[in-house]
């Protein structure tokens, strides 16, 4: 759920970090070789090289897969496209091979452009979500899920200015408090709903 984490080891010994908001459904017959994985939201995969054995994971309708590496994939249902990036190995993505540090981004319609992978994307396994430059607008949507809030814009202009920074699993209050000190607004809470204003 918003605000939720969690760390999940499969049977052959690869590892998740499941992102706030998140789903993995593991198929019942995983141990005996059935290694395709389906996900809603993001997750981090340190995958378990066996030989022959190929690991999938479906995220909307981009498919992944890798033999033995480390890559985060992203797909909420709001994103517009699904995002993998590569930290080690090699993950082959539509017709696309990423290797260390690239990352593809898939539209809808199945386009892929690749390019490199920001290394922020995957603090959130470390329980860090860093925004580079993020339209409050946008910002919001990822800040409501990793804090179980209702962020909103209590004046349209907020919308367009940018965030950057770090922000550590916490309450509601710290969240508050960061906001109106490092980014010089004025929020007014009523239990999780935070509305920013102008200062």
């Amino acid at each position: 759920g918003n605000g939720q984490r969690a760390n999940i080891t499969l049977p052959d010994g690869s590892t998740v970090a499941l992102n706030v908001a998140s789903r993995l459904d593991v198929p019942a017959d995983y141990v005996v070789g059935h290694h395709m994985v389906r996900l809603v939201g993001e997750a981090l995969f340190t995958v378990a090289h066996h030989d022959g054995t190929l690991f999938t994971v479906l995220a909307g309708a981009t498919t992944v897969r890798v033999l033995g590496t480390s890559f985060v994939v992203r797909h909420y249902p709001t994103d517009t496209t699904a995002t993998v990036a590569v930290r080690d190995g090699k993950v082959a993505v539509r017709t696309a091979v990423l290797t260390a540090g690239r990352q593809a981004d898939v539209s809808q319609v199945g386009g892929v452009r690749v390019g490199p992978a920001d290394p922020a994307q995957f603090s959130f396994a470390m329980g860090v979500l860093t925004l580079n430059a993020v339209p409050f607008r946008d910002a919001a949507v990822v800040l409501d899920r990793w804090y179980n809030a209702d962020i909103r814009l209590g004046a349209l202009p907020l919308g367009a200015h940018k965030i950057t920074g770090e922000f550590t699993a916490g309450s509601l209050s710290e969240l508050t408090e960061t906001l109106e000190l490092t980014f010089n607004v004025r929020v007014v809470r009523d239990g999780r709903v935070l509305t920013l204003y102008p200062k």
